[in-house]
């Protein structure tokens, strides 16, 4: 190894990011367990969209059970300690994670889409075990198309030197991909294909879903069948305007990382994150931090936003 390992980010930013981290730790994992608990023991509960929930709680609870613990002790120790194979699989499973909850936005924006804008369609495929299809395909998908993140994520050697001055090796965890135009492919296709893509078509389509439920006059013969309808449409734009939020703020929590992705692969002397002056990788680490923050987000907005939830989240 010819490069040196940089220096420790400050104290202060550490003490920072322990205390941010263990905060978000700690509210997703209880916050998304309490989710999954409450759907399965209430009947009531499981419907399809909240099967689709239960998907993105398990998706929210790996990245705070896996990811954010070491990724806070490579921060904090300023190298990785924990082997080759650990680097992979970690990365590997901060891929899959999200894009599975990608995945699962996207089926629930099209579950909702057929249910208010094609209800007779929706008859045939609006069902629990359809749902449950449906998200063993989006895992499967997932895990398939991050493979190549096992191969072109490794260790790094650095030079390092202790506080008596002797020198010695230290590692990074970092993606390596040999050709640049390879790299700018890849990332490329992570950030449209992967995050951006799939963002704008649940906007679109919760934009369809929205004109269509607002405009929509309530219709029925007799009052009894007006208020039951009204009632009904009441209940559904409450459903969609949470999952709009869940929607907004997952590409809001998420945008800063896979950007700065992108903006890393084409400045190729920063392609290594950890080779980068200080401040870059304080803000690097800081867009992490605020994509894992979306994992504790969603239990709190079902606490506001769906009163099912509220009720539930009080009696179990």
């Amino acid at each position: 190894p010819r490069d040196l390992l940089p220096e420790d980010l400050p104290t202060s930013i550490k003490c920072v990011f322990i205390v941010f981290y263990t905060v978000i730790m700690l509210l997703s994992v209880f916050g998304n367990l309490f989710v999954i608990i409450v759907i399965a023991v209430n009947v009531k509960m499981r419907t399809v969209t909240n099967t689709f929930l239960v998907s993105l709680a398990v998706s929210d609870l790996l990245i705070a059970a896996l990811n954010m613990p070491l990724q806070l002790k490579y921060y904090v120790q300023n190298e990785w300690s924990l082997g080759s194979e650990m680097c992979k699989f970690t990365k590997y499973m901060q891929g899959v994670t999200i894009v599975a909850s990608i995945l699962t936005l996207s089926g629930i924006a099209i579950d909702r889409y057929y249910a208010i804008c094609n209800p007779l369609r929706a008859r045939h495929v609006h069902t629990a075990q359809r749902a449950m299809v449906l998200i063993s395909v989006f895992w499967a998908s997932a895990f398939i198309v991050l493979c190549p993140q096992l191969t072109i994520q490794r260790i790094e050697p650095l030079i390092s030197f202790d506080a008596e001055g002797r020198m010695r090796l230290a590692y990074v965890c970092v993606e390596f991909i040999f050709d640049a135009r390879l790299a700018v492919t890849y990332t490329l296709f992570h950030y449209i294909v992967l995050y951006l893509g799939p963002v704008l078509i649940m906007f679109i389509t919760y934009g369809k879903i929205s004109y269509t439920l607002w405009r929509r006059g309530p219709i029925g013969e007799t009052p009894d069948n007006q208020r039951d309808l009204d009632r009904r449409t009441r209940e559904k734009k409450k459903i969609i305007r949470m999952l709009m939020v869940i929607v907004g703020l997952f590409a809001l929590s998420w945008f800063p990382f896979f950007t700065s992705q992108v903006y890393l692969v084409f400045h190729s002397s920063y392609s290594n994150p950890m080779h980068g002056p200080t401040g870059l990788r304080i803000v690097l680490a800081l867009f992490q931090l605020i994509g894992y923050s979306n994992c504790c987000i969603n239990p709190i907005v079902y606490c506001f936003l769906n009163e099912s939830f509220q009720q539930r989240f009080l009696t179990t």
